[in-house]
Parts: C-alpha cells; sequence; structure tokens
C-alpha cells in the first residue's frame, strides 16, 4: 500500500511515499492523524493482506477502511 502525506519543510511541500510498511507500522502512523479521514482505500498488496488491514484499521481505529476490487471507479 503507498501512502503519500503531504509534509511542510522550509516553507515547501513535499510529497513522501510510505510504502511497503507493515500492518503495524501503518496502524501506528494512522493513530497519529488529528482527523479520521472520512474513507480509507487500500489499493496494493496481496488480497488477504489488504483485507487484513482493512479490517484492522476498522477494529482498532473505528475508521471506515474498504479495498477496492480492481479497476473500480470511486467518485470523491
Amino acid at each position: 500500500m503507498a501512502i503519500f502525506k503531504k509534509k511542510r519543510l522550509s516553507g515547501k511541500t513535499k510529497r513522501s511515499n510510505a510504502a511497503h510498511a507493515d500492518q503495524a507500522g501503518l496502524l501506528n502512523w494512522l493513530k497519529h492523524f488529528n482527523k479520521a479521514p472520512e474513507r480509507i482505500f487500500i489499493v496494493h498488496g496481496k488480497p488477504s493482506n489488504t483485507a487484513a488491514l482493512a479490517n484492522a484499521i476498522e477494529q482498532k481505529l473505528k475508521w471506515h477502511a474498504t479495498v477496492p476490487e480492481r479497476l473500480t471507479s470511486i467518485l470523491l
């Protein structure tokens, strides 16, 4: 799963990629958000791993997480 988060560095915005983190690392990163995201889409990884991560997010953080099927379009 690739995650992009904007960071401010010296007055400039930079996108950082935290790809290939393990489930515990991703949950730890997410729990430090000031506000829960409206939705989380898990779009990279083996189906069993993505489903497990979505389930862990819903169970531990009480946030809505989903694994869209391949080629699914979602209106944001």
